[in-house]
C-alpha cells in the first residue's frame, strides 16, 4: 500500500471518528435539553399537585351546568385571599399554613 492510499485511508476513518463523535455531542445535547424539559414539567405537575392537595379538602360543591352557559363551577371553602392568579394565591395560602404548623 503507498503512503499517499495510508494517508487517505487514515484521513477517511478520522472524518468517520469527527463524524461520529459530532453526532454523539448532538445526542447528548438534544439529551440534556430534553431532561431539562422534563424536569421542569415534573416541577410543574409537582405544584400543581401540591396546589390540589390543598384544595381537596376545600371543596364543598360541584355544578357541571351552572349558569346561562352550563358551565361547570366547583366551590371551594375559602380561609385566604383570592387573586386572579389562582396558583399564586394558592401558593400564598400554603406558605401561610406552613408558617403555622411548621412541622407539618
Amino acid at each position: 500500500m503507498s503512503l499517499s492510499k495510508a494517508m487517505q485511508e487514515l484521513e477517511e476513518q478520522h472524518d468517520l471518528i469527527r463524524q461520529k463523535l459530532r453526532s454523539a455531542f448532538n445526542d447528548k445535547s438534544r439529551l440534556i435539553a430534553e431532561l431539562a424539559a422534563s424536569q421542569k414539567e415534573c416541577e410543574r405537575l409537582r405544584k400543581d399537585s401540591e396546589r390540589w392537595a390543598y384544595w381537596k379538602p376545600r371543596l364543598i360543591a360541584a355544578d357541571f351546568e351552572w349558569g346561562q352557559f352550563k358551565e361547570p363551577v366547583l366551590v371551594f371553602s375559602l380561609n385566604c385571599k383570592i387573586s386572579a392568579d389562582i396558583d399564586k394565591s394558592t401558593d400564598e395560602a400554603i406558605a401561610a399554613i406552613a408558617e403555622q404548623e411548621p412541622n407539618k
